[in-house]
């Protein structure tokens, strides 16, 4: 496989992993073409808009999948919690013992 398009590949898997980030990096830039072409805004004020824009959708992006990750977090610990512990009294004698218990 080609190095280049191997590269290319990784880079779009960043942007189309996640639909909901594309579709909506894709909303905004069609939201800024069609003020640019109006004309109804100032350039600085299209600058601004684009840029909060894209700021926003990547924050929500992030607060999204750290929720997303949190919640499988937490869904494993109680499903460890759940498990049930094996009892100190199914362990052989002797096996309890520490290392300060033993001597010589």
């Amino acid at each position: 496989m080609n190095p280049v398009l191997g590269l290319m590949g990784n880079i779009a898997g960043l942007f189309f992993d996640d639909g909901r980030l594309a579709i909506a990096v894709l909303m905004i830039l069609g939201a800024v073409a069609i003020i640019a072409h109006t004309g109804l805004f100032a350039e600085p004020v299209r600058i601004v808009f684009l840029v909060s824009a894209v700021m926003a959708a990547l924050l929500e992006n992030v607060v999204r999948s750290a929720g997303a990750t949190m919640a499988a977090v937490g869904a494993a610990l109680r499903q460890a919690q759940d498990r049930p512990s094996s009892p100190r009294s199914a362990m052989p004698h002797g096996s309890e013992r520490t290392a300060h218990t033993r001597r010589g």
